[in-house]
């Protein structure tokens, strides 16, 4: 059997409640970790420490991955909380938009290495929810991590992958299929880099209760919405909204391969309304003069969130 890497997830429908993995994803790599709570029991009878016990267990990590046009797309939702999706006209092409919600849904995901030891038993997490979402477009593939906080992880013997893999054959997006738009102007030659990053702020603590070490349910704080650009400007006109604390609106559009013709693989980041928190070329030798930009975003009443992502696909939903 080959030495395979990969995910596979699907959305719990009751929280910590395992399910059976069937969507495949080829990740870069996880760092997900269960720590079992183990704390040593302290009294005054001698020096040593003679007893302990487990309380608090968490299971957290990241997973990181290349955005592509399909199998990636659980995690939008899983970060941001809602998705709707429709099909486009006559095509077999799909419309998702991924929009912010108050609940996130958890998700069980089976981490494999399928032919390489331990051979048959596969790590599989549940009660699994998206912290943060990290998505990057440099020059370069565009980029993804998500921060996973969840109950706990078991040994699965028994889950029996789909052979072949269905792992997307479909290539990532990359920096030159890109767009941006910043306040109604094409702003993509100057965009060098774009991070946007969202967080739930999931308050841990807060989701124990008596009857199991491992947290009980899903709950969220405040949601943040941060995004950096590095931009290699040519005139004043950002630098001036910037002064004077201008809105603008932003929209990073990427267009991959047609899909259905006439319709492509898409990807949006849509951004209605941000503030720049600062921007100033700094002057370091003779390197070029670029403009580092971290960027506040704020609920829009107009479009109804602060963030949505949009995606163009051939999967009917998600």
């Amino acid at each position: 059997m080959a030495n395979e890497r990969y995910l596979v997830v699907k959305e719990e429908s009751e929280f910590g409640v395992a399910e059976t993995p069937d969507k495949y994803i080829d990740i870069l790599g996880e760092s997900l970790g269960y720590d079992p709570g183990v704390t040593p029991v302290e009294t005054v009878f001698s020096r040593d420490i003679r007893k302990h016990v487990n309380l608090k267990a968490l299971l957290s990590g990241d997973v990181d991955f290349n955005v592509e046009p399909e199998n990636v797309a659980h995690f939008f939702k899983w970060a941001l909380g809602s998705c709707t999706s429709e099909v486009i006209g006559e095509t077999t092409v799909y419309k998702h938009l991924f929009k912010p919600a108050d609940t996130l849904k958890s998700f069980t995901a089976i981490i494999a290495a399928v032919g390489e030891y331990p051979a048959g038993n596969f790590r599989k997490d549940s009660g699994c929810l998206v912290n943060g979402l990290h998505l990057e477009s440099a020059l370069d593939i565009l980029k993804g991590n998500i921060t996973v906080v969840g109950a706990k992880e078991e040994k699965d013997a028994t889950f029996t992958p789909t052979s072949p893999v269905p792992i997307s054959a479909l290539d990532p997006f990359v920096f030159h299929q890109a767009t941006l738009t910043l306040a109604s102007a094409d702003k993509s030659q100057y965009l060098r880099k774009l991070t946007l990053d969202i967080g739930n702020n999931i308050p841990t603590d807060d989701l124990y209760g008596h009857g199991s070490p491992n947290i009980r349910r899903a709950k969220v704080d405040r949601r943040t919405v941060g995004v950096e650009l590095e931009m290699a400007f040519e005139d004043n006109t950002d630098y001036d909204k910037m002064l004077a604390g201008t809105e603008v609106a932003a929209d990073l559009h990427f267009l991959g391969p047609v899909a259905d013709d006439p319709e492509k693989y898409e990807l949006k980041i849509d951004l209605p309304k941000m503030i720049y928190k600062s921007g100033t070329a700094h002057i370091v030798g003779r390197d070029p003069l670029v403009v580092a930009m971290p960027c506040e975003v704020f609920y829009d009443s107009v479009s109804g969130y602060e963030v949505m992502i949009e995606l163009h696909n051939k999967v009917a939903s998600y």
